[in-house]
């Protein structure tokens, strides 16, 4: 975190008796909001993490809850608004107290983007790509098929500290030519996205980085980056180089992720969130996932939130009139 204070961690440690029983990592930072500073409090982990979360045993997550918020709403005068974001319905956050939803509080609570997770039920590649609908197995196959015929093709793997810096050299050498780039989230395009992929192939590191690189002639065309922690393996970054879209690169090494979910012996391939109607045809479970978000009344974060929600409405209205208008006349017309 930088010296200058934003963000500024908020490492919430909760305790019974001398016991730690569980933590919640937050982060404070300064926004400018209606021309005014004002603090937000939000959880602590990279925008990739899958639905962050309050860390205790089950037994202790209620009382952890009650506490966490307990400590958060005694310092109020110190932000303006607490989100939550990815928060599925199973999170020990929801709902919030009646503390932080009456007075000088207001809540509300919206859809996320769902989390789209594989169970590793099959004991083979061959046996999960059965498992596909009819129409899938049939546009892959058709696309491995020209991707064969096109070169030689080869895939990469390894987790070795010492053989994925190179790796992910190859792995970025791809991104100039994806849609990544041009949408402006490869990890190329930004130093800290660069330093925050390297720490995580740090050896000293809890979670196992795995590289997969497909070669084309020799040539890196696609790639993924994933992340094994404990029983899960998580799909952390995936690109291909769009010029060759025809050969389906993409479906290509997302089908080596999930060989090396299934040798790995790994519980689940977790493919993060966005792109639902995608992964659901890879047979991902979709989990529902919302943010909670606390305003302080009278905060720029809370006029804010008034303001846009007055403009909406106006909107709102003026397109119901307009599709009413538009009702008419095809009446009349009619």
């Amino acid at each position: 975190f930088p010296a200058n204070g934003s963000p500024r961690l908020w490492l919430l440690l909760a305790f019974s008796e001398d016991r730690l029983v569980g933590y919640l990592a937050l982060k404070q930072r300064i926004h400018r909001v209606l021309g005014l500073r004002a603090a937000k409090l939000d959880l602590m982990s990279d925008f990739v993490a899958d639905r962050p979360h309050l860390v205790a045993r089950s037994e202790h997550e209620k009382p952890v809850s009650a506490a966490i918020y307990a400590y958060l709403l005694s310092r109020k005068k110190e932000w303006s608004l607490v989100e939550f974001q990815q928060q599925d319905a199973a999170s020990p956050l929801l709902p919030p107290p009646a503390e932080a939803t009456s007075g000088i509080c207001q809540f509300r609570q919206w859809p996320n983007l769902p989390n789209g997770t594989i169970p590793v039920r099959w004991s083979s590649v061959a046996a999960y790509f059965a498992a596909l609908s009819k129409k899938a197995r049939s546009n892959v196959s058709r696309q491995m098929r020209i991707l064969l015929a096109a070169g030689e093709a080869q895939v990469l793997t390894s987790s070795d500290p010492q053989t994925i810096a190179p790796l992910f050299e190859l792995y970025r050498s791809i991104e100039p030519h994806s849609w990544k780039a041009q949408a402006g989230v490869a990890i190329g395009l930004d130093r800290q996205s660069i330093d925050y992929y390297a720490g995580l192939m740090h050896p000293a590191q809890p979670m196992r980085v795995w590289i997969q690189v497909l070669l084309l002639d020799g040539i890196p065309i696609a790639g993924l980056i994933s992340g094994a922690f404990e029983k899960g393996l998580h799909a952390l970054h995936i690109v291909y180089d769009d010029r060759l879209a025809r050969l389906g690169p993409g479906s290509a090494i997302f089908l080596m992720g999930v060989r090396l979910a299934i040798e790995g012996g790994y519980e689940c391939f977790n493919l993060l969130r966005g792109f639902g109607y995608y992964k659901a045809r890879w047979l991902a479970e979709m989990t529902e996932t919302q943010s909670l978000q606390i305003y302080r009344v009278g905060t720029p974060f809370f006029w804010r939130r008034v303001l846009g929600e007055i403009r909406n409405g106006l909107l709102a209205g003026e397109a119901a009139g307009s599709i009413q208008h538009n009702i008419v006349i095809t009446f009349l017309h009619g």
